[in-house]
């Protein structure tokens, strides 16, 4: 997407506003900072035009509608020309140099059909709704033995760090990887979703370069282990998701290790760490209002309802990145000619981007 330099001024959002919906630190404060921050975008920029030092110029996409229409629309919106999520310019250029302009993992968020339909269906078949019914008894016994663990601790309890073990240790089990090594996944799955938290990566430094190389580092384990992993599983093949991957084939060849691993680590890191981000904001609500938890304990029918309200109130995953490839109309906003800027959506149930290459 691009835009006359004359025109600017009619999509340009105030840097005040885009730094609230794009600066991790605001998601601290979201109803203070965030929040005000999205409605103001879809009341007066539902496509408007972000200039923030230190980043290239992006387009935030703030209406569902439009970010469905990002979202679904492969053959305009790609993914596969920048990072899928939003990053400064520093950042970026590191992670790049570090990988010679390759993407860093073979997953299906950094692929474009047709690539992303036939690795997709690689696992597809093993989320269907009839094969995970078949889950549903193992996945049970893991919830009562996770609450009974939690009913057995005196005093005050760490919910964050008590309840993650469930959606993690469900996962691994699933995926076949030993009970032993779930302290070491939960480890990893942190330094590489929070490689940006001098807290949570290796390297106690939150610097762009440094941040991307934490990255790489925790991508580079993930690697080795799944690597080793698969090589166990056509070995000896075992009851697992992990035996599914690792003996798959795409386009009638065997999975290579890079897209594998790129499965591997979107199971392993994704599958807990969004579950467990989606029950803890789910509880923390019902904390807050007593009512509605009164409501559920008479009514339990509710409970299906409060998981899908859960995810959606956490939104586990707020944004992602996608590179416009041709003049398009969107929300109503048309563009031609002007210079290369690029666009990310915001906004629940999940933010979207668009760049121009």
């Amino acid at each position: 997407m691009s835009i006359t330099s004359d025109a600017v001024g009619a999509y340009l959002v105030p840097n005040e506003i885009a730094d609230a919906a794009v600066q991790p630190d605001s998601y601290l404060d979201v109803e203070g900072i965030v929040y005000p921050a999205y409605a103001w975008l879809r009341a007066n920029r539902p496509v408007g035009l972000a200039r923030l030092e230190g980043y290239d110029p992006v387009w935030l996409v703030s209406k569902y509608q439009d970010i469905v229409t990002v979202e679904r629309r492969t053959d305009v919106f790609s993914v596969t020309q920048h990072q899928n999520t939003y990053n400064t310019r520093d950042s970026d250029a590191f992670m790049y140099s570090l990988t010679g302009g390759a993407r860093p993992i073979d997953d299906l968020t950094h692929m474009d059909p047709p690539e992303h339909t036939e690795v997709r269906n690689v696992v597809g078949p093993q989320f269907t709704p009839r094969h995970i019914a078949r889950l549903e008894g193992k996945i049970r016994e893991h919830a009562r033995a996770s609450v009974e663990q939690l009913l057995m601790i005196e005093g005050e309890v760490d919910l964050v760090e008590q309840l993650s073990r469930y959606p993690l240790h469900v996962i691994m089990t699933l995926l076949g990887v030993p009970e032993k090594d779930e302290p070491m996944m939960l480890q990893l799955t942190q330094q590489f979703f929070g490689a940006s938290d001098e807290e949570l990566n290796a390297r106690g430094n939150a610097d762009p370069e440094t941040a991307a190389a934490a990255f790489m580092e925790s991508a580079m384990a993930f690697n080795s282990y799944f690597s080793e992993l698969s090589a166990k599983r056509r070995a000896e093949p075992a009851d697992d998701l992990a035996t599914h991957i690792a003996n798959s084939r795409i386009d009638g060849e065997p999975i290579n290790d890079g897209y594998a691993n790129g499965w591997y680590i979107a199971v392993a890191a994704g599958g807990h760490d969004t579950t467990t981000s989606s029950i803890l904001h789910g509880l923390h609500q019902l904390a807050l209002h007593p009512k509605l938890l009164e409501e559920l304990r008479n009514d339990l029918t509710l409970v299906p309802g409060l998981v899908e309200e859960s995810v959606r109130w956490a939104t586990p995953a707020k944004h992602f990145v996608r590179t416009a490839m041709e003049d398009i109309e969107l929300g109503g906003a048309s563009e031609e000619g002007g210079p290369s800027d690029g666009s990310v959506g915001v906004g629940q149930p999940r933010r979207g981007s668009i760049r121009e290459p």
